[in-house]
């Protein structure tokens, strides 16, 4: 299924300068590259990414430019734009919500519990490193963040017993097309899902490596996971 005009790869290749860039050292940043130019590489593929996506869903194409801003403050001034960076993310994460409930997807208290759970989780292991001011921040985001993938979720769910339903009600061809049609749905449920899961990982490794221990490749773990979480969550409009 074509999820791009331009192509899963060609979004994919988009992302490979500034990852060839983040592995020349440890911190992602060189002595022989500019912040423009980092600034640039990481922002870039994300842009294009909001363009494309927008006319297909205006709420995740507002939240892909809201999320190439938050590069944008990441990648200027990691520690003093981070709480800048950190907004920018929480709206766009807002925005992936509001693009997940379209199809209005049911509550699950099994559900809600478990990524309550994570995003629980996730604060037990931050907070006692997080600066003072940003735990109030932090914990909004992270909540956030989880409720986001939570709807994600719900939303696969929904799509999948619906899909269910209509296969069960038989193979003729007045319901193949229908059947297709929730295929093509589910198919794109399960991107956002993937995409949910993919930016818990890649974020709660930057926090880590930011205020509880830094690890070896760090930096670019969180780049490339980044990266094809926004570009499946793209692929779900």
């Amino acid at each position: 299924m074509q999820l791009f005009k331009l192509g899963a790869p060609v979004h994919i290749g988009l992302t490979i300068p500034h990852i060839l860039l983040v592995a020349t050292t440890a911190t992602g940043r060189s002595p022989t590259t500019s912040l423009t130019l980092l600034a640039f590489t990481k922002c870039f593929p994300i842009g294009i990414l909001a363009i494309e996506t927008a006319p297909r869903s205006a709420a995740l194409g507002v939240g892909l430019a809201l999320s190439m801003l938050g590069d944008l403050f990441l990648a200027l001034g990691p520690t003093s734009l981070f709480g800048q960076g950190l907004g920018a993310f929480l709206l766009a994460h807002i925005a992936y919500i509001k693009a997940f409930q379209e199809s209005h997807p049911p509550f699950s208290v099994r559900a809600f519990g478990a990524f309550a759970l994570v995003a629980g989780s996730m604060l037990r292991v931050l907070l006692p490193a997080v600066p003072r001011n940003l735990t109030i921040p932090v914990t909004i985001y992270t909540s956030v963040l989880a409720g986001m993938t939570w709807r994600g979720f719900a939303r696969m769910q929904q799509i999948h017993q619906a899909l269910t339903k209509v296969k069960a009600a038989g193979s003729s061809s007045s319901l193949a097309a229908a059947i297709a049609s929730a295929e093509i749905a589910y198919s794109k449920a399960k991107w956002a899902f993937a995409g949910g899961v993919l930016f818990i990982l890649s974020d709660f490794a930057l926090a880590y490596d930011q205020f509880v221990d830094s690890f070896a490749g760090a930096h670019l773990f969180v780049m490339i996971s980044y990266y094809v979480a926004q570009i499946a969550i793209a692929g779900s409009a």
